[in-house]
């Protein structure tokens, strides 16, 4: 299927063993972990067991953030929910040349999944991120989002733990 296809392009290009992002956060008040994501034609959230039992988490960061921060961040998240996935943004973020002819160039209407995660940044930290790299928040692939933690100090300086292997207990 095309998902799977886009995964393995994804993965062969960037050279690592994933090719998602998502943004896991905690319910305080149900005590339940929640997925956030662009994925399979639209943004939405599921259950972190649910998530695990389909994916496998490779690389986690954990992000210490203020109250403020974290309310911001997954009242914009939650207002993602529905719209669609862009798969013109994910193609063109994995084959570069689609870039120029300005496939999935759609702003915040639609997303691919680490476009939603680095947005999730931007809005709870409240500014623009720095990539590291040109082009448009609608190409950033998982790649760049990761860099994206190594080029911006304060959210380099939120981040509790290194890269671990999560939610195995």
């Amino acid at each position: 299927n095309y998902f799977k296809l886009t995964s393995w392009i994804t993965k062969k290009r960037m050279g690592t063993p994933y090719c998602h992002a998502c943004i896991i956060t905690k319910d305080n008040e149900l005590g339940v972990w929640d997925v956030s994501q662009a994925s399979h034609g639209m943004v939405h959230e599921m259950d972190l067991d649910i998530f695990k039992e389909k994916n496998n988490i490779v690389r986690f960061y954990t992000l210490e953030l203020t109250d403020e921060q974290f309310h911001r961040g997954r009242v914009w998240l939650k207002k993602q929910r529905g719209k669609k996935y862009s798969v013109l943004g994910c193609l063109a973020a994995t084959i570069r040349p689609l870039r120029k002819l300005g496939l999935g160039k759609d702003g915040d209407r639609e997303f691919i999944c680490s476009e939603d995660a680095f947005r999730f940044l931007e809005v709870a930290f409240n500014r623009e991120l720095s990539t590291g790299a040109r082009g448009s928040d609608d190409y950033i692939c998982p790649e760049v989002l990761e860099n994206t933690l190594k080029y911006n100090s304060d959210i380099l300086s939120a981040l509790k733990q290194d890269v671990i292997n999560a939610f195995e207990q």
